[in-house]
Formats: C-alpha cells, sequence, structure tokens
C-alpha cells in the first residue's frame, strides 16, 4: 500500500518558513526532490498527529489489555511505528503527549517508550477546539508529537473553520497513521506538510538516505 502525501498549495508570509520544494509520493523511490519534513523538525517547526493503533472493541483481533485498549496486532504496530519515527524523526527533538484514554496511552508508550505524557486536552473538546489547543502548548523551536484519536484529526480546522484534513483518519487501513503540520505560532496558522500510513515508514529512510548523498553532492558542487 503506498504512502500517500496530501500536498496543499498555500502562501506564507516570509516571517515563515515555506518549504521550496513540495512533497512527492515517498513510494517514489527514484525521486531526489527534497524531503521538506526533515528541514521543518530541524527548525522545530513541525507537530505529528498520531492516531492510535488499533482498537480491541472494533476488532476480532487479540486485546492486548482489556477491551478498552489496542490489539496485539496494534501492539506491534505501535513498537514498529515507534522505531520508524525515531529513525527519521529522532524524539529526542520533541515533546510527546498522548490522549489519556487507553488505547491512546497504550500506543503512545510503546512508540517512545514511556517518553509521553497524558493530556486531557487531547480528548476533550478536541473536535470544537484542537488547533487552539495545539497553539496553546506547543513551545517555539520545539516540535510536538500528539497521539490522539481520528475525531480530532478528522475535525481539525484553521481559525477560520476552514477544514485542514481533507482525508477520513478514521477508517481501519488508517489505524496509527501520522499527519504533518507546520506551525507559524506567530500568525496562529497550521499548514498540512502531508501523512503516512503505518505500513509505509521505511520508504521515509530510503528518502532520508537518498537526500543525503543528494545534498553531499550538492555541497561538494557548491565549493
Amino acid at each position: 500500500m503506498p504512502i500517500i502525501f496530501l500536498i496543499l498549495l498555500f502562501n506564507i508570509s516570509t516571517s515563515f518558513s515555506k518549504p521550496s520544494i513540495i512533497l512527492n509520493h515517498i513510494s517514489e523511490r527514484n525521486s531526489v526532490e527534497a524531503f521538506n519534513l526533515s528541514t521543518h523538525w530541524a527548525q522545530g517547526n513541525v507537530v505529528a498527529l498520531i492516531r492510535h493503533a488499533e482498537r480491541c472493541d472494533h476488532s476480532d483481533n487479540p486485546c492486548l489489555d482489556g477491551v478498552t485498549g489496542i490489539t496485539s496486532i496494534g501492539m506491534d504496530t505501535a513498537i514498529e511505528v515507534g522505531e520508524n519515527f525515531e529513525q527519521f524523526l529522532p524524539s529526542a527533538d520533541a515533546i510527546i503527549f498522548n490522549s489519556p484514554l487507553k488505547r491512546t496511552s497504550q500506543t503512545a508508550q510503546l512508540m517512545f517508550s514511556g517518553k509521553s505524557t497524558s493530556q486531557n486536552w487531547l480528548h476533550e473538546n478536541c473536535k470544537e477546539r484542537f488547533l487552539e489547543d495545539i497553539l496553546k502548548h506547543k513551545p517555539d523551536r520545539v516540535n510536538m508529537v500528539l497521539v490522539t484519536h481520528s475525531t480530532c484529526i478528522n475535525n481539525l480546522r484553521s481559525l477560520d473553520h476552514k477544514k485542514l484534513i481533507p482525508i477520513n483518519s478514521g477508517e481501519d487501513k488508517n489505524y496509527a497513521l501520522t499527519v504533518f503540520l507546520t506551525i507559524s505560532k506567530e500568525s496562529e496558522v497550521a499548514f498540512v506538510l502531508g501523512y503516512v500510513n503505518a505500513n509505509d515508514w521505511e520508504n521515509l529512510s530510503h528518502k532520508k538516505a537518498v537526500m543525503a548523498s543528494y545534498n553531499s553532492k550538492s555541497n561538494k558542487r557548491s565549493i
């Protein structure tokens, strides 16, 4: 199943770093275009929204620990996504929060080895004021990873009520989906960089290696 990256065209003021190259599908393994997410991550501009792994009460798979949590399949997915996330976007460069519900708490702790902290705002009223709470809690120049729910992601809207995520993150195929935003706290706006499905993180690592080689060659030519 290929990674599908959402590409939005937007105008950003000169005070906020504009991606210089549009993101392509990361599954295009021969592509040499820059993967701009890593640049924003280095600047501390990223908010990653992660949907919890497969929930037990919606599945016939064995439960990990009770029906309100995730399945054993979800556990494997969470661990794998966490390992890939750490390789591509080190969690040391971010603060990590999770919704207090069991399925999100389990997902976050498995993904990030207990580094996540429970936050009520990632569950309560997230349909109505998710962006406002993101802007309120994100530190300047520090990335933020939020393990949350599909209802929160699906209802994410700009401050003028425009929908930011035109996909249904609540589909079964989108368990442990990650949506990447860039945030301008000064302008109080969020822009969608794209999203990646749980099973396709390995292609991000390939893209990173390609871009490291590409940048190295470019630097040599400029010397």
